[in-house]
């Protein structure tokens, strides 16, 4: 349609063609007249117009530039899974330092998922509170048994991209907050044993989600330090985790 603004000695005008070829070609009635002379080039106000001219020819017309309403989505999930944990206790100072080797335990836990507004709901934002457990034996200038219980609350995003209409794969990426349930690992020939701290960490994951339902995700911890808070020594932990998770929800 013809529409153009143009500069005619120093004022501004305007060529309104679009007019003329509406009249000819989308006339309906003598009401036609009157609002095309009113009609303005905009987007809004064309669509009204072809919209009423449809309906005047009782016919019906698909509007692709209306977009669905987009709009924040929740998702609560079920966690259950499997935790390979490892644990190494070092002082350089007394010239100590014990592995405690891989340990498998029990992974549980549930996840809330926001969704932000987005066409293919690409993005979102996680909370996943959990827990950890390891239990080991070893040696540290005696023979002790080591046992480490944590609550965690997982803060993170993920990043989704579909391969078919119903499954998707996604990478994610989390702050993790641990707050040890189990005060420290006893040692009789240090005062008052080691005592865990409360950390964080980062975590990264890889996933996929079958059916819009089901859901798989590896989760690799980095190492913290679960004994932070005392001087000499370091307890590294690191955990990586493999999660089943099942929409309950939405």
């Amino acid at each position: 349609m013809g529409y153009k603004t143009y500069l005619r000695d120093g004022e501004a005008g305007y060529n309104n063609t679009y007019k003329s070829q509406l009249l000819q070609d989308l006339k309906c009635n003598e009401e036609s007249l009157a609002k095309v002379k009113k009609l303005e080039y905009k987007q809004k106000a064309l669509t009204q117009f072809f919209e009423e001219y449809a309906q005047c020819k009782g016919k019906t017309i698909e509007n692709y530039t209306k977009r669905e309403k987009e709009t924040i989505t929740l998702k609560f999930r079920a966690i259950a899974g499997f935790n390979y944990s490892t644990l190494t206790v070092t002082n350089e100072r007394l010239a100590i330092t014990e592995d405690f080797g891989g340990k498998v335990s029990l992974a549980l836990g549930a996840e809330l998922e926001v969704f932000l507004p987005s066409p293919r709901q690409e993005w979102a934002v996680v909370f996943q509170p959990g827990f950890t457990s390891y239990s080991a034996s070893g040696d540290l200038r005696e023979d002790i048994d080591v046992k480490y219980n944590a609550l965690v609350a997982s803060f993170g995003v993920r990043k989704y991209w579909a391969i078919t209409d119903i499954n998707r794969v996604f990478l994610g990426a989390y702050l993790n907050l641990n707050s040890p349930t189990v005060d420290r690992i006893p040692l009789r020939f240090f005062s008052g044993g080691l005592s865990y701290s409360t950390e964080t960490n980062l975590s990264l994951s890889t996933g996929v989600e079958i059916n819009e339902k089901l859901s798989v995700e590896l989760k690799y911890g980095f190492p913290r330090d679960v004994l932070a808070q005392l001087v000499s020594w370091e307890g590294k932990f690191q955990n990586t985790t493999l999660q089943l998770r099942y929409r309950i929800f939405d």
